[in-house]
């Protein structure tokens, strides 16, 4: 069973520019304070209230580091709007040029999986890792053959894509279990392209864990991956020699460029420029573009480049722009594992780009999308569907769901004793941030009330610069009150 919610827009009624990129008027701390919802007095309650704990942070060794673990989840969470998912419709979202018929195309990102063979037996290793890690690696083959199943009995796609960290770290016996499945989807019809994240080229985590011991795993070379998924995108005929990135078109009208971000979320010069003209060549042919990668090409949310420069492809304003000037208007992203759309524009403004992040499988809320395109493209649908059960009645959305939770308390606790005081409140933000609408959610905006009130006394008290307050203040503002 699934959570879903499908929302359709009209292009003309989506953003006004001007409005959507107005940052003078993004945050300010007294309008945040003194709310025309909230009295004055309900503020300073609200703040008397977090005294107390906030008096204990302070007592101890608090440091500018704290504030810098509340930031280090937020980025790890990144932007989501899980099962809340949107995309307007019409004007130029897509060139001129459409395919034959109506297209459902499922996405899906991060799946993770791990073939239990790595596990050669229970032990301290294995807990280890799993703990440190805080991804629900051991449902990961669960949950990727439920979606393999689902998409053969009930959702019947006409494409599925997947963009990224297809294996749990580049393990080649996971890539083999991974190619084998997609095998049972083309089987059934229904075809799939991939593309690689960056834990697919084999990391220092590619391990057999054997009690309390770890032996190393193989992976594989680029040339060994294309050889595997030659029918998933890399053995298609336009393929850039550098890279696993290529082009292809699954159907009359339909081109797909995959775009192989590697290790390190980084194009080379050669590889981009390919991208545009792959991607000038369709357009000017009447195709439509539709364009995939594991690294998002625009950060979603305020800031997030000051603290984790992965959040989104290295360089990405030049990325930004040459897909934009080559006419794509939708790409597909993963890696930051929650759910996210955003619109950006070139530098003069004349063209703009969707970026669809789609959350991991394996991360809470599970999310996949249904992207549904007619063939008129009068609307596009972007559905975000959320697994919430793997056998009818099992409580998984809750066991996701806590887990979630835990791991966001042990990322903040773990930085010692002062990060325990706040670790509560911060894994709350990021549960309300990662379950999505977080504008409507009111212990989302007291959560927020909280974290910036101990910004704010951190701030008086010197343990913080101005400059680190108002970067901390502008990314969790941007972050629980949905914005960009």
């Amino acid at each position: 069973m699934d959570n879903s919610i499908t929302f359709v827009f009209n292009f003309s009624n989506f953003f006004n520019f001007s409005n959507f990129f107005n940052f003078s008027n993004f945050f300010n701390f007294s309008n945040f304070s003194n709310s025309s919802n909230s009295s004055n007095s309900s503020n300073f309650s609200n703040f008397s209230n977090s005294f107390n704990f906030i008096k204990n942070i302070l007592m101890t060794k608090f440091t500018t580091n704290i504030l810098m673990a509340v930031i280090m989840l937020f980025v790890l969470c990144s932007t989501a709007q899980a099962g809340r998912s949107w995309l307007p419709a019409g004007d130029d979202a897509f060139p001129a040029g459409t395919p034959q018929k109506d297209l459902k195309i499922l996405v899906l990102s991060d799946p993770h999986v791990m073939d239990p063979a790595l596990v050669v037996s229970e032990g301290k290793a294995w807990t280890n890792f799993l703990n440190s890690a805080h991804k629900m690696l051991d449902y990961s083959k669960t949950l990727f053959d439920e979606m393999v199943n689902r998409i053969k009995t009930d959702i019947h796609p006409d494409l599925v894509l997947i963009t990224g960290d297809l294996t749990k770290d580049g393990e080649a016996i996971c890539h083999h279990y991974v190619k084998g499945k997609l095998d049972e989807l083309k089987d059934a019809g229904i075809p799939t392209l991939v593309i690689t994240g960056n834990h697919d080229w084999g990391t220092s985590n590619a391990q057999y864990y054997d009690g309390a011991t770890t032996t190393p795993a193989e992976t594989l070379t680029m040339a060994e991956l294309a050889t595997l998924y030659a029918d998933y995108g890399f053995g298609s005929s336009e393929r850039e020699e550098t890279t696993l990135t290529y082009a292809c078109e699954p159907f009359p009208g339909l081109v797909v460029i995959g775009i192989d971000s590697g290790r390190d979320g980084l194009l080379s010069s050669t590889t981009l420029h390919w991208v545009c003209d792959q991607a000038k060549a369709a357009s000017d042919s009447g195709k439509q573009v539709l364009a995939m990668m594991h690294h998002p090409i625009i950060p979603h949310f305020t800031g997030a480049e000051f603290y984790m420069e992965s959040m989104a492809i290295q360089d990405y304003a030049t990325v930004r722009n040459a897909l934009a000037d080559a006419g794509i208007r939708v790409i597909f992203t993963g890696h930051v594992h929650t759910s996210d759309i955003i619109k950006d524009y070139n530098d003069d403004l004349s063209k703009h780009i969707y970026d669809v992040n789609t959350g991991s499988l394996i991360s809470y809320p599970n999310d996949y999308r249904i992207i549904t395109l007619p063939s008129d493209l009068s609307s596009t649908e972007v559905t975000t569907c959320s697994v919430t059960e793997i056998i009818p009645g099992d409580g998984f959305a809750d066991v996701a769901r806590k887990r979630f939770h835990d791991a966001s308390v042990d990322i903040v606790s773990s930085r010692g004793t002062a990060y325990s005081l706040i670790a509560s409140s911060a894994a709350d933000a990021f549960l309300y941030h990662a379950e999505g609408d977080e504008p409507d959610n009111a212990n989302a905006g007291s959560t927020l009330s909280t974290l910036i009130n101990v910004g704010y006394l951190a701030k008086s008290f010197k343990f913080i610069t101005d400059d680190q307050f108002t970067k901390l203040s502008n990314m969790v503002n941007s972050m629980l009150k949905d914005l960009s």
